[in-house]
């Protein structure tokens, strides 16, 4: 269902659920995703939770971005519309299916995604930029949530939920810390299945989409220098990808911010169990900070 709202502009109706199978698969990469500025548009679609786009890049226009075919990675989202929601959704990305290509600034194409959950891949449909993107600012690392909140400021907040909780090995990585939030990450339940980059017989933490879990989490403020070192130590983008995630601050429960943290990459998924060396740092900080030992 779609009505408008205070402003006249027309929104998806949050009972609009539908099952997968009779509506429209979508990849969603800018405006669109859930923390940016059009994310209203997509209130009742059903969410899949985030994917990776291999052979395409992302590119500033200002307001908005745009994806073409090439030789980066891109990160955004699965959902699920109705026919009547890709009506209104093809009108904001200015495509007209009865309209002759070269008038349209964004084509609906297919486009063959993974996901970071299970590794899954499908095929989904997606806007791709019209145009030819030289003299374009490339958003070279794919993450549209990510660049945003990379422009605001030197520094940024980095999601903690694995080994990092620990004060101690944390500071071991990147020198010395003076910031930390506490709360959970929302929608993404905690699972240890990424394969340990140094040692095959166990398995790291990450984090996978679950409309009904929460991940115990820390927001540790890290200046750009100790965010680059710390990419090094994760792996990126080889092993994890640093990706916009939701937060909750458990002194601000009611607010859902974006913030930045590390996803495993799919290729990287592995069943298996952490050492117990690799427990103990999550032991530590999550007495450290006060979370729940029992949601570990």
């Amino acid at each position: 269902m779609i009505k408008a709202n205070d402003s006249g502009e027309r929104v998806l109706m949050k009972n609009n659920v539908f099952p997968i199978e009779n509506g429209i698969n979508l990849f969603i990469y800018g405006t669109l995703l859930p923390g940016c500025r059009l994310e209203k548009k997509i209130i009742g679609c059903s969410r899949r939770g985030p994917v990776l786009l291999e052979g395409a890049e992302l590119y500033d226009l200002g307001a908005y971005p745009g994806m073409v075919l090439g030789r980066g990675t891109v990160v955004g989202a699965w959902i699920t519309v109705s026919p009547d929601a890709l009506i209104l959704l093809d009108k904001i990305e200015g495509y007209q299916s009865a309209l002759a290509a070269e008038d349209c600034p964004y084509l609906r194409r297919p486009v063959e995604v993974t996901r970071f959950a299970d590794g899954q891949r499908v095929r989904l449909q997606s806007y791709l930029l019209n145009q030819d993107p030289k003299g374009l600012a490339r958003i070279n690392h794919g993450c549209y949530r990510r660049h945003l909140v990379e422009k605001q400021t030197s520094g940024n907040w980095i999601l903690a939920y694995g080994s990092n909780l620990s004060t101690a090995r944390l500071e071991e990585r990147v020198g010395k810390l003076d910031r930390a939030r506490s709360g959970w990450i929302p929608e993404f339940r905690l699972v240890f299945n990424k394969q340990s980059g140094t040692d095959n017989q166990h398995t790291a933490a990450n984090i996978q989409f679950d409309p009904t879990a929460r991940t115990p989490a820390v927001a540790w403020w890290l200046e750009s220098n100790q965010i680059s070192e710390l990419d090094r130590y994760e792996g990126v983008p080889d092993h994890y990808f640093r990706i916009g995630v939701p937060f909750v601050d458990r002194s601000h429960p009611n607010e859902v911010e974006y913030l930045q943290g590390y996803v495993a990459h799919p290729d990287q998924l592995s069943s298996g169990r952490p050492s117990e060396k690799y427990l103990s740092y999550l032991k530590i900080g999550y007495q450290e900070h006060g979370l729940d030992l029992l949601e570990i």
